[in-house]
């Protein structure tokens, strides 16, 4: 079929570093921020008056209840508050209340006892306005420190602290974890204290795996300094745990693709116990508990894996045609599973995917998840004027909606869409498109020695290889990974199939092409191309179609 593929810019090799910093819209000023980029705390709404109230009842021996949010940043911006706490009172009441399922805020599983008298909600809570006046009214203070945006400003039954919601703040790209840490930079303030800056490591961590944009210049800075610096014991565990597919790095791309995937595996497909323990590991300094639950982490990611791949195709039986959306019924998949297989079909047909289970009375919800034909598939949603309620990211999110208007929705996509191109597969979009001659080690070290500043919304350097001549005596084969070098370049296809592996070792002579990204090998000390997607020769096609 050929990899399919859309260079953009102007091709530029010669130049290599400044055709991608084009590409993404930056300069190279980005990868230089310091300390001048932080804005001062004082800019964020009610900081000073949500530390006062926590430093009220911290005084007076008040019960707090600490609501985790059921993702890696509401687990980070959890973490960081109850460690604050016990750092300046180690005595302090506090109790902590992990959601059952992936639910959000003061959800239906989240019972506060009448004896509580404040509740602490990181991540979260903003939109909880009802549930933030029931509470109110029994007694119970309500502070609120969110990054989410809001849907009628602010609760008048709660603190609310919220970076989306203070129009002197001007950072709209910090998660909860990065709230968190400005509203203890202001507790610090307060008592005299500089504990803030210790938990910069989970800052960091929550930033990355909320996928806020790394072109932010303060959000950029508090991830640089806390990968520098990791300091808790959990994460310094993961680490230990996941060194090789590290790779002897931990930078903003490593964090995303290989950390953040397997806490978010236990929040997703964990019993209610492993969440707990998983919140006890960020807050515990037993080394021995914390590699264990790292070593956990794993094998429960693994099983969500198995689980996502079997979970697929049972679904794929319902699909009969495919025309510009696919609407599935979920009931019989596990709910914390359905985002992810609306990705994966997704992906494999090329149309947008939405994946419903049965709520109460007429109505039905679930996950949904966009493709490569558009980037505002949110929005379109909400255009069609059938949905009950559509949250989270433009290409992710979740959904509701009346049974009875499926078909509608279906119809209305459809013809909303009726002008889109479906491409089956995934689009590479490239930097750089050059025959296998003219990749050379100084265009491979320049672009892999800035791999640490790239990832996120900065997208690692991208190229189309074309005519790539071997034979299969220049190629190694290992358990996991693929491995060769043209013209004194390495390329690693990392994580190969069983299929990809028999097709090199059947051929003798081979001519591939390939879309990879560069890196840098740090035992190797010299930029490689991690290929992508391998194709062999045959063609390499545009996304028009058409060779290049």
């Amino acid at each position: 079929m050929g990899l399919t593929y859309k260079l953009i810019g102007g091709n530029f090799y010669v130049f290599p570093l400044e055709q991608v910093l084009e590409n993404r819209g930056i300069t190279k000023d980005l990868f230089n921020v310091d300390n001048n980029a932080v804005i001062d705390y004082n800019c964020i709404d009610n900081i000073n008056r949500g530390a006062e109230l926590l430093l009220t009842h911290l005084n007076n021996n008040s019960k707090i209840a600490l609501v985790v949010d059921s993702d890696v940043d509401g687990c980070t911006s959890s973490a960081i508050m109850y460690r604050y706490i016990k750092q300046i009172k180690p005595e302090a009441n506090i109790k902590y209340f992990i959601h059952l399922n992936k639910e959000h805020g003061l959800s239906k599983d989240i019972v506060i006892d009448d004896d509580i008298d404040l509740v602490v909600l990181p991540d979260s809570s903003t939109n909880d306005y009802e549930q933030h006046k029931v509470l109110k009214d029994k007694g119970i203070d309500v502070l609120v420190i969110d990054h989410h945006e809001a849907e009628g400003g602010y609760s008048e039954n709660a603190v609310v602290i919220n970076n989306q919601l203070s129009e002197n703040y001007p950072n709209k790209q910090l998660s909860g974890v990065g709230v968190t840490y400005k509203f203890c930079k202001a507790l610090d303030e307060i008592l005299g204290l500089d504990f803030a800056d210790s938990y910069l490591d989970l800052v960091a961590l929550g930033n990355i795996s909320d996928m806020v944009s790394m072109k932010s210049e303060e959000t950029r800075y508090f991830v640089k300094e806390g990968l520098n610096n990791i300091v808790n014991p959990f994460l310094k565990a993961l680490c230990e745990v996941y060194k090789y597919d590290l790779d002897g790095k931990l930078n903003i791309s490593k964090v995303s693709w290989t950390i953040a995937p397997k806490i978010n595996g236990v929040i997703r497909s964990g019993t209610h116990d492993d969440k707990v323990r998983l919140f006890e590991a960020f807050v515990s300094d037993d080394e021995v508990f914390c590699i264990t639950m790292a070593q956990d982490c794993k094998a429960i990611k693994s099983k969500q894996d198995r689980d996502v791949k079997s979970a697929v195709p049972k679904l794929e039986k319902q699909i009969k045609e495919v025309n510009k959306c696919l609407i599935l019924d979920g009931n019989k998949l596990n709910a914390n599973y359905r985002g992810l297989i609306a990705g994966k079909l997704s992906d494999k047909y090329g149309v947008p995917v939405l994946i419903y289970s049965d709520m109460d009375g007429e109505y039905v919800g679930g996950s949904f998840r966009g493709c490569n034909f558009t980037d505002t598939f949110k929005d379109d949603l909400e255009s069609s004027r059938l949905m009950d309620m559509v949250a989270g990211h433009q290409g992710a999110g979740g959904w509701s909606a009346k049974k009875k208007d499926l078909d509608n929705i279906k119809d209305y996509l459809n013809w909303y869409y009726k002008d889109k191109e479906i491409r089956l597969g995934k689009e590479h979009e490239v930097d750089f498109e050059l025959e296998g001659s003219q990749v050379t080690n100084e265009f491979v070290n320049v672009l892999g020695s800035y791999e640490d500043e790239f990832g996120g919304d900065i997208q690692l350097p991208m190229i189309a290889v074309k005519n790539i001549g071997l034979t299969f005596a220049d190629v190694k084969i290992t358990k996991t990974n693929i491995i060769f070098e043209y013209n004194g370049i390495k390329y690693i296809k990392k994580f190969a199939t069983k299929v990809l592996k028999e097709e090199f070792q059947n051929r003798t002579i081979m001519n591939l092409d390939l879309v990879g990204k560069v890196t840098y090998d740090t035992l190797g000390n010299r930029g490689i191309i991690e290929n992508i997607q391998i194709e062999y020769n045959t063609q390499l096609r545009n996304a028009q179609g058409t060779n290049p």
